[in-house]
């Protein structure tokens, strides 16, 4: 499954519930943009199980495994031709 977002970002995702992982590729995210790790975990918190009645009972943990396209905290995208 993917979208296309503005004229230059797709995002796909892939895996199924339950599996080993489920996974997202980002395309055409440009380079040079901070990652803050610490936000990202709080923002994925908002969704872990047990915090309120609406949330999910599932025990999986949600720690993201950035694999590619970050060096140093930064994206590694595609450079801007200017």
């Amino acid at each position: 499954m993917s979208s296309q977002i503005g004229k230059t970002l797709k995002v796909s995702v892939f895996g199924e519930s339950h599996g080993k992982g489920i996974g997202a590729v980002i395309d055409g995210f440009p380079a040079g943009e901070a990652i803050d790790m610490e936000e990202l975990l709080q923002f994925m918190a908002r969704r872990r199980p047990g915090r309120d009645k609406t949330s999910t009972a599932r025990k999986e943990d949600d720690l993201p495994e950035i694999l590619s396209g970050i060096k140093d905290g930064v994206t590694a995208g595609r450079r801007s031709r200017q």
